[in-house]
């Protein structure tokens, strides 16, 4: 629902929402975002190989996580996992 979240709510008769867009960030060798990250592609493992954009080689599902632990420590970097929308309206 993401960005319809506000309008929606205020076509439901609730007072205008507060909302938030919010994204975890983080790096280093301990951060579980790599995992948040494979275990996603993993969900969309048959649609990938159905379409052919990717090949089970490819992906390698089961290093994911570790290669891209390595790639963004080995580059002193950060990594973003999804992001979440939430919103809340108070009534009377």
């Amino acid at each position: 629902m993401g960005r319809k979240l506000y309008s929606t709510l205020l076509q439901a008769g609730l007072p205008a929402p507060q909302a938030r867009y919010e994204a975890a960030i983080g790096g280093g060798p301990e951060w579980i975002g790599y995992e948040w990250w494979a275990e996603t592609v993993r969900v969309f493992l048959s649609l990938i190989y159905e379409s052919g954009m990717a090949t089970e080689q490819e992906i390698g599902i089961e290093t994911l996580a570790e290669r891209l632990r390595e790639e963004t420590v080995s580059r002193g970097g950060v990594a973003r996992g999804p992001v979440l929308v939430s919103a809340w309206s108070r009534k009377g």
